[in-house]
């Protein structure tokens, strides 16, 4: 079975939601996980990057199927100028829209592992970082399969 982008880019968006509504929870203490330490922290950077590296690749391929649309309907022979006009300005909303999801669904699930990993204590943790590590995999991916993927 063929997944539909579409379809992964609602799913980064709702778990984008729940992380949200998850985090306000820790933050006031109703947390479902609790406080884990620095290999609980360790296993989240590692499984936060490799997401974010996921997302990094969802977004580049729904943006590449945003922009194959987008020409065929510019190239259709048949269309106004206005239809023409119209599928330019859609497509750079889709595109917008699908690279916020996309990185908004890691960041909010780090976020929400980092209000549950809160520790009280003096100094950075490695729980402190957890909002960094998915958005250096998903920018590192974006950015690696933009270059290799233009050049073609």
């Amino acid at each position: 079975m063929r997944w539909r982008l579409s379809a992964l880019q609602d799913g980064a968006a709702a778990v984008a939601a729940v992380s949200v509504l998850l985090s306000l929870l820790a933050s006031a203490g109703f947390g479902p996980l609790g406080s884990f330490g620095n290999v609980g922290a360790a296993v989240a950077h590692i499984v936060l990057f490799f997401l974010g590296f996921a997302c990094g690749l969802l977004a580049r391929w729904r943006i590449d199927e945003i922009e194959a649309a987008r020409w065929r309907h510019v190239e259709d022979e048949l269309a106004t100028q206005g239809e023409r006009e119209y599928a330019h300005k859609e497509a750079e909303r889709q595109r917008r829209t699908a690279g916020t999801l996309f990185l908004l669904a890691p960041t909010c699930l780090a976020f929400w592992l980092a209000q549950e990993a809160h520790l009280p204590g003096k100094g950075i943790r490695l729980s402190d970082l957890l909002l960094v590590t998915p958005l250096v995999g998903f920018f590192l991916t974006f950015l690696v399969a933009h270059r290799l993927w233009t050049q073609r």
